[in-house]
């Protein structure tokens, strides 16, 4: 995250982080301008400071959260250039997505191992979806595509992982959660494997959740009966 906690107001910087990755400078600065220079205040000149940062690794912070994928595939699609409330680039995104053709594209789902864990690889999934929309694919499509791809590759990972422990219940929790498309796609490729499935109904998956799990551990170290 070039910045830190800006990237998650402007989520164009995550695209920049992501590509980086895989895109020769030039070309990154020419996709960044051509499909997401709306989400840099301070335009090209920002880009070429944020490329900057990553080309030398100054105030960056590096995060595993899906819903910085998700950002960054908004911002890629031109759904979403400022986050004005939590959340917003990703319920857009979903909200795009809801009209898109599960037939027209797909994007292959790339499983890798990384300090002896399984991990999706999330770099391919956004460079794909950028293949896409230089092809002139619906962005509608693409989002759908996106969301399938990162709903399959997070249940084969938790699939693996139940097999590997002997474990037969999967829950997903979290922001991303709230994605009814990836949560949807993850229950139903548990199901598949009969294993059982949870998710929440009462307490939310995201911050209000974590805030009632606070509240709960603070409560029981102060001794107060918990119901």
């Amino acid at each position: 995250m070039p910045g830190g906690d800006v990237c998650t107001i402007y989520p164009s910087r995550m695209p920049a982080a992501i590509l980086y990755k895989t895109l020769e400078k030039d070309r990154l600065e020419k996709v960044l301008k051509k499909y997401c220079l709306n989400g840099f205040p301070y335009g090209q000149k920002e880009i070429e400071i944020v490329i900057r940062q990553l080309e030398q690794q100054i105030n960056m912070v590096q995060t595993t959260s899906a819903g910085r994928i998700l950002d960054a595939v908004a911002a890629l699609l031109g759904v979403c250039y400022e986050r004005t409330y939590e959340g917003e680039p990703a319920i857009k995104l979903e909200s795009t997505a809801i009209s898109g053709n599960p037939d027209s594209c797909k994007i292959p789902v790339s499983l890798e191992r990384f300090n002896g864990r399984l991990i999706l690889n999330t770099t391919k999934i956004l460079s794909t979806a950028l293949e896409l929309r230089e092809k002139g694919e619906k962005i509608q499509n693409i989002a759908h595509a996106v969301q399938q791809a990162l709903g399959h590759g997070l249940s084969k990972i938790a699939v693996q992982a139940a097999n590997d422990l002997g474990i037969n219940i999967i829950g997903f929790s979290g922001g991303v959660a709230y994605n009814h498309h990836i949560t949807r796609t993850i229950k139903n490729n548990v199901l598949k494997e009969n294993l059982k499935f949870i998710q929440h109904k009462r307490i939310p998956p995201g911050d209000g959740g974590v805030s009632l799990g606070q509240a709960i551990i603070a409560l029981s170290k102060m001794n107060v009966q918990v119901y």
